[in-house]
Formats: structure tokens, sequence, C-alpha cells
């Protein structure tokens, strides 16, 4: 990397899939510029705020086989569970406050949830909160309108990874062209829309994460969620090698700095550097609020390394 490609970042040049590998090796005192980069450019449009969000796991219940995933059907030593209608508003009513500023209501792809329930929690959710995401997968047409009339405002559908082959090896059930079909029929609905990648899936390219940030830029997202890989327990991938935390912060900044996406995630799955994310550009952070006797077995993206509400935690990040 070289000081012209952090000058075209900072001037909002555009920059090819060449360029954007270069900049994904950043490492050392390169690593810190493009950081300082993509902080600045936050603090330029939100200051230092922190957004947290309230991620409620609903179910564990999924109809997929992600190879990636540790709640896939093929998982038959996980204990499966579903929440009840009551037990999330109760959630809800105990763990959302004035230090939380997003609902988002989770789980495995199923009909575990019938569309009355799902704008049943959406409806109790407006009471409190006006930005409310649903990441429950794919849905039928009907079903989105419902969710849209109830007040929800975004739907999460991660990519995971742009290349086309790689997508339906670790996702059968489903193609890449599906998933986007599904993402800009949404948008033109009227949701906003969050989406991002996994770094480090096996057979991974660093070329398949530069087109991941162009895949990112082009959907024009509301959230952004780039993940580490985390090995997990039950799933197929279990005992592959986790991914590079430092290639997944770049790949924060870089989606900071060539998007004008608002939200970026600190995912859970960076470990013990999350706080190094928010130096990156990143500016919000989830905290789950599914209860302790099922909260261990919503195993997705290495689901060890979420996190509950926690005062200090938030704290923590913010200085």
């Amino acid at each position: 990397m070289n000081e012209k490609l952090l000058a075209k970042l900072e001037k909002k040049q555009p920059v090819n899939q060449t360029e954007l590998i270069k900049l994904l090796r950043a490492k050392g005192g390169e690593q810190e510029k493009l950081f300082d980069l993509a902080r600045r450019k936050t603090e330029e449009r939100f200051g230092k705020k922190v957004f947290v969000r309230l991620c409620i796991e609903a179910s564990n219940i999924c109809k997929n086989t992600c190879l990636f995933c540790g709640i896939t059907r093929t998982n038959k030593a996980l204990p499966r569970y579903k929440l009840s209608v009551e037990q999330i508003k109760k959630i809800i009513d105990e763990s959302y406050g004035d230090k939380t500023d997003l609902i988002q209501l989770s789980s495995g792809e199923s009909h575990a949830y019938s569309i009355e329930e799902i704008c049943a929690v959406i409806g109790h959710a407006k009471k409190y909160c006006n930005d409310i995401t649903i990441g429950m997968g794919h849905r039928k047409t009907f079903e989105y309108e419902r969710m849209l009339e109830a007040g929800a405002t975004n739907q999460l559908l991660k990519f995971e990874t742009s290349n086309t082959e790689q997508f339906h090896i670790i996702r059968p059930e489903a193609t890449l062209n599906e998933r986007l079909f599904h993402i800009h029929k949404l948008k033109k609905m009227g949701f906003r829309i969050g989406s991002g990648n996994i770094v480090g899936l096996p057979n991974q390219t660093i070329q398949d994460i530069a087109n991941d940030l162009l895949l990112m830029k082009k959907l024009k997202l509301y959230q952004i969620e780039s993940s580490v890989f985390c090995p997990t327990k039950g799933s197929v991938y279990e005992n592959e090698k986790m991914g590079d935390i430092d290639l997944t912060l770049n790949c924060i900044a870089l989606s900071r700095l060539i998007t004008e996406t608002p939200l970026i995630l600190a995912s859970s799955s960076l470990k013990d550097r999350v706080k190094e994310a928010f130096q990156a550009g990143a500016n919000y952070i989830s905290v789950h609020g599914a209860p302790d006797e099922v909260f261990k077995y919503y195993s997705i993206y290495g689901g060890e390394t979420r996190k509950k509400f926690d005062d200090k935690l938030i704290n923590d990040v913010k200085t």
C-alpha cells in the first residue's frame, strides 16, 4: 500500500479490486493510517457515538445445512428451542433501555414462527424503538409486506461471500443470485438492508474479499457486518482454521471508506479485539438477549464469542 491509495480514499475516489487487495494487506504503520482514516470518516458523520443493538435470538430451529453454521439441521446433538412471543416481549421490556438504540429479531431459517407471531413481536418492539431489524432468512413476499406494515424497518440478509461457486458450497439450499434477488426486492419494498461477509472461509481468496467490498458498495447498505470465520462446534467446518482478525479489521475499515453505509458492526467474532473495530471505523455493537438457559444453543458464527448486555462492555468500547 502507498500514500497515493490512502489519498484516493480520503478524496472519496473509487478504488478497484487490485487496489483493494493492496489495502486489505495493510500491516503495521500502514494499517494504523488506514484505521485512522476510517475512524475520522466515522466521527465526521456520527461523532464518537457507539450504537447498541439488542439482538434477540428467538429460535435455533433451521431447515438449512450451511457448512459454517452450528445450528445447521444436520447438527443432531444441538438442543433446539423456540421462545414464545410472550418470552420475547418480556426480554424487550427488561432489556431495552436508554443505552440501546436498535432491536433485532433473529432465528434460524424455518417456519418456526408464523407471520402473525413475528408481527406481534414487531408491534411490541415498536413501542420502544423505531429501528427494528428482522434476521430470519428468506420469507414470502406477503410476509415481508406484513412485517413492513407492522413497523419493521430493516432486514438482515448477509451474502457471506460474493463468490458464486463458494456461496453455493457453503449454503447448499440457496444461490447468491437468489440472495441478491431478495435483497433488491426488499429494498424496492422500502426496507433498509443489512448485509456483509465472512472473512476467512475455507478456500476463500483475498480477491474474493475485495469483491465482497465492491458488492457492499454496490448494494448501498444500511448496515454492514463483516465477521471473522470461527470454526463452530457441530458445523461441517468445525475443524477448519479460524479467519484472520487483522484482515477482517482491514475489511471493516475499507467498508467504511468506500461506502456511505451508516452502521458498521464491531462483530463479537473479533473476540478480544472488538475494541479495535471501533478504531477502524465501526460504530455499533450487538448485545444478545436470549435467556441464559438457551443462549449457548444459538451457535452461529462461533456463538461462544457473543456478548450479553454489560455496562462495562459498552464503556470499554467507548474509551
